[in-house]
């Protein structure tokens, strides 16, 4: 039981075998942001262009959090086990 969630290992399997491509997709926009701030954090470059790819890698990291947050706020209030 974690968080008070009842599960016993072939339904946390299964759901983690669920969620595993949407996990793997989080790791590479994540990556992707972070590499998309390197040449501005490292001073590479020209510092208008690196200064763009930072904001498109910070604004690419904010539409991601903002669409989890909203996901979960959606299944908390909408959902039957929210």
């Amino acid at each position: 039981e974690i968080f008070g969630i009842k599960k016993d290992k072939e339904e946390a399997i299964a759901d983690m075998m669920k969620e595993w491509a949407v996990t793997q997709t989080m790791y590479l926009q994540h990556l992707t942001g972070a590499i998309l701030c390197i040449p501005s954090i490292l001073g590479l470059g020209d510092p208008s262009a690196a200064s763009s790819l930072a904001c498109c890698g910070i604004l690419s990291e904010l539409g991601w959090e903002v669409e989890s947050s909203v996901e979960l706020v959606y299944k908390r209030l909408f959902t039957k086990d929210g």
